[in-house]
């Protein structure tokens, strides 16, 4: 017990001291912290350049600079940084407005020709802008390019403009993820390598279009014609294809999970290699005549889930009993 004691009132003895000295510590910062921000930053340096001093003073220590030199390179970067990111983006501007004021005429070839340079222009790269309480953001616009948001939303703008106009023509690699593309004109389309994830597609017209590898997660395509489409290794996870028509739509390799299939016409469709199968939401009402090269138990899986198989006059009958006020 007594030794107990001992153990205690040494203890609070030492923490009596540690608090002693972190009281010191605390007094001796609040009293120098003023005088150095004062000396460091640069504001004392500033003060006696306007205010004459002392001369050959033995006790006078010349302040230091080092933060002002640090702000004026910080500066100096940032204008670069800015300049260039400007320059940058007139470039990629001007070509834009060109093309886009060019698109009214009524040369069908010339509008191909001139629609079809969408995706090059979203490609033209450009510095992420720079803002000047962001270091990082300068530091990044001067080594870093990359495609220029303001540009993406302007060529989706565009397609969207001119959305009953795009059969046929050559789309590749084009960014149109989020665009508003209810029943857009886009049958025979080269849309391989395209971005469509979270498009709005409903009724879209994408009969025969080359959708290879697209990204269409998320995307809306209920009703959608997609009859002979090419969707090989396309993702078309998440994405709503309720009552869309998929017949004979090549469909190897494409991700399905979490699609929605509810009352699609997936009759002739190649189902070859598909990945994610059993993770598809919804399948019901879906019709699997004639599917190719299915993976094994797809098919019976499929069934389970409500999926049907009718010959064409059948199912429509069946879907217009269904889905009453499906056109």
């Amino acid at each position: 017990m007594h030794r107990t004691r001992q153990i205690a009132k040494k203890a609070l003895w030492l923490l009596y001291l540690a608090v002693i000295k972190l009281s010191w510590l605390l007094y001796f910062v609040a009293r120098k912290a003023p005088w150095a921000l004062y000396n460091l930053s640069g504001a004392r340096h500033i003060w006696e350049m306007a205010w004459p001093r002392k001369t050959n003073d033995p006790e006078y220590r010349k302040p230091p600079t080092v933060f002002l030199w640090a702000i004026g390179l910080y500066a100096a970067l940032y204008g670069i940084a800015a300049t260039h990111y400007e320059s940058a983006l007139d470039r990629v501007e001007n070509r834009m407005g060109a093309l886009a004021s060019q698109l009214a005429t009524g040369n069908d070839k010339a509008f191909e020709n001139l629609i079809e340079q969408l995706p090059r222009i979203q490609r033209m790269p450009t510095p992420p802008e720079p803002r000047l309480w962001s270091p990082p953001s300068v530091v990044a616009s001067l080594l870093t390019e990359e495609k220029n948001p303001a540009i993406l939303d302007w060529t989706r703008e565009t397609v969207e403009t001119w959305k009953s106009k795009l059969a046929g023509l050559d789309l590749q690699g084009i960014d149109l993820s989020g665009a508003a593309l209810r029943e857009a004109k886009l049958s025979g389309a080269e849309l391989r390598g395209a971005d469509l994830s979270g498009a709005r597609l409903w009724g879209a017209n994408l009969s025969g279009a080359w959708l290879w590898g697209a990204n269409l997660s998320g995307a809306e395509l209920r009703g959608a014609n997609l009859s002979g489409a090419g969707l090989e290794w396309a993702n078309l996870s998440e994405a709503w294809l309720e009552g869309a028509n998929l017949s004979g739509a090549r469909l190897s390799r494409a991700d399905l999970s979490g699609a929605v299939l509810g009352g699609a016409d997936l009759s002739g469709a190649e189902l070859r290699d598909i990945r994610n199968w059993r993770q598809i939401k919804n399948i019901k009402d879906a019709n699997l005549l004639g599917i190719r090269e299915a993976p094994e138990g797809f098919r019976a899986w499929a069934r389970e889930q409500g999926a049907v198989e009718l010959e064409p006059a059948a199912w429509q009958a069946y879907i217009k009993e269904k889905y009453p006020g499906r056109k």
